[in-house]
């Protein structure tokens, strides 16, 4: 049964007192549609992407499931995550939400508040969806262009559906309206290969090409109801760190000094955002999305993760908070160069046991990936051009799939002719390979020595740096 996707933001409005909403959901009572087991929301956090608070739907009919939401002040944004449904969620506080999806996947928001808003929100979204696709496919230049206008003429639309809209939901949809462009921006490079029959993800753009980025406004009201938005701004505030460190070059190929120095310039510049409500998420986000790229072996960066989390505690950050960074801090210097890689058992693809022990005498690139991870493929060519280069070499490559279907995963290794040491492991399994290995966004790869001591965590990529790092180890 093919998943059914959506993307419908809405937001969670309280008053001072807490109140309670509720939402409900209907699913055609055919065979195709009926759920296996009750489907949970998650409240993402609106810039640590890892913390989320959990609600389960409870079945009150025949595929009729319903949910009971704790209103606070901040705004929230909850995602339904069911084996055949997956959408976001926006609304308000003391309200009944409705929502229907057909037998054709068609979703329709019945009741709300903000019923006409979601609706228009989520067939815009179909729209852009679409329409990116015929864009792929055009020179950068051109791109560029077309998005602009498109962009244009959805703004436009709005501001004609919407003549006088919620002050809310105008002030984040202007940001959307910047981050959708972003993220569109940002996906061309790899999509425009993808539709022009390429598999391998073109990592460098010109500088003209970067600039076209539009810089992200913060919100009038310090309304940031998810990460994406976060992350898109503290983007906005650190782009001279990248034009002046990275230089269009990715952060993997950069030395420990200039990987410092690049970490410290995101720092400084998002430390002197004048909001201490957007300084703290951005400080946050930063810390989130950025550690695991970190050298803990170097004592700089220990201090600057030090650093950081005291700023963060004078912004009044919670305890729980807190202590994710800390936690997050002690298992990435575990896995840091010179630690000893964690013991693992699994079986292969032809059911034979590989464990460490088992690969101890050979440099070991492992391969965390998934089925549906576009940069995960993007590496495959190059992984299969290493296995080439070191082929009869004291060089294993270990490939773990998580968080996939089986059958995808079988297909896959067919289509792609995928050499090396193959593993599948249970989505089950995937949650605790996550904790264990610390992994937060795939491919994840580390590169081990002969004795099982880990040389690179992350910051190591077969179609940049691997050959040279692999070479070195051999030595």
């Amino acid at each position: 049964m093919k998943k059914l996707w959506f993307i419908c933001l809405l937001s969670l409005i309280s008053v001072a007192k807490a109140q309670k909403t509720t939402v409900s959901f209907s699913l055609p009572e055919t065979e195709k549609w009926q759920l296996s087991r009750a489907p949970h929301a998650l409240h993402y956090h609106p810039a640590i992407p890892e913390l989320s608070d959990t609600v389960f739907f409870e079945k009150r009919g025949n595929n009729l499931w319903e949910a009971t939401f704790e209103g606070e002040k901040m705004p929230q944004t909850w995602y339904l995550n069911g084996e055949k449904v997956m959408f976001y969620f926006f609304v308000q506080a003391d309200e009944k939400i409705s929502i229907r999806v057909g037998e054709d996947g068609v979703v329709s928001f019945e009741s709300g508040k903000w019923q006409a808003q979601n609706q228009y929100f989520h067939k815009q979204n179909d729209i852009l969806q679409a329409t990116l696709s015929d864009l792929y496919p055009k020179e950068p230049k051109d791109f560029v262009k077309n998005l602009y206008q498109l962009q244009a003429k959805r703004l436009e639309n709005y501001h004609t559906t919407f003549p006088k809209p919620d002050s809310l939901f105008d002030d984040f949809m202007q940001i959307y309206f910047q981050v959708e462009t972003n993220q569109s921006l940002g996906a061309y490079p790899f999509f425009h290969n993808r539709s022009t029959g390429k598999v391998e993800m073109v990592r460098e753009m010109p500088d003209a090409y970067l600039d076209t980025f539009p810089l992200v406004k913060p919100s009038k009201y310090d309304f940031y109801p998810y990460s994406v938005i976060i992350s898109e701004l503290r983007s906005s505030y650190t782009r001279d760190c990248k034009q002046h460190t990275l230089k269009n070059k990715p952060i993997t190929v950069l030395d420990s000094d200039k990987k410092y120095n690049y970490f410290l310039c995101n720092y400084q510049n998002l430390n002197q955002i004048t909001s201490e409500k957007l300084r703290k998420l951005c400080l946050q986000n930063f810390l989130a999305s950025s550690l695991r790229m970190w050298e803990w072996q170097d004592e700089r960066f220990v201090a600057l993760a030090q650093l950081t989390l005291e700023e963060l505690k004078k912004l009044g950050i919670t305890e729980k908070e807190a202590t994710f960074f800390k936690v997050k801090f002690a298992n990435y210097q575990s896995l840091s160069a010179g630690k000893p890689f964690p013991d693992f058992s699994f079986l292969d693809k032809d059911e034979k046991r590989v464990t460490l022990e088992s690969l101890k005498g050979k440099v070991v690139l492992v391969d965390f990936w998934a089925t549906w991870c576009a940069p995960c493929v993007a590496e495959f060519p190059h992984s299969k051009k290493l296995m080439q280069t070191f082929e009869n070499q004291e060089v294993v490559f270990l490939n773990i799939c998580i968080d996939s279907n089986q059958a995808d995963w079988e297909k896959m290794l067919t289509a792609h002719q995928l050499g090396g040491v193959q593993v599948f492991v249970s989505p089950e399994e995937s949650l605790l390979l996550r904790k264990n290995y610390q992994i937060s966004g795939i491919p994840h790869y580390f590169l081990l020595d002969k004795n099982g001591i880990i040389l690179k965590n992350k910051t190591i990529r077969p179609s940049q740096n691997a050959a040279e790092l692999i070479e070195k180890a051999l030595e």
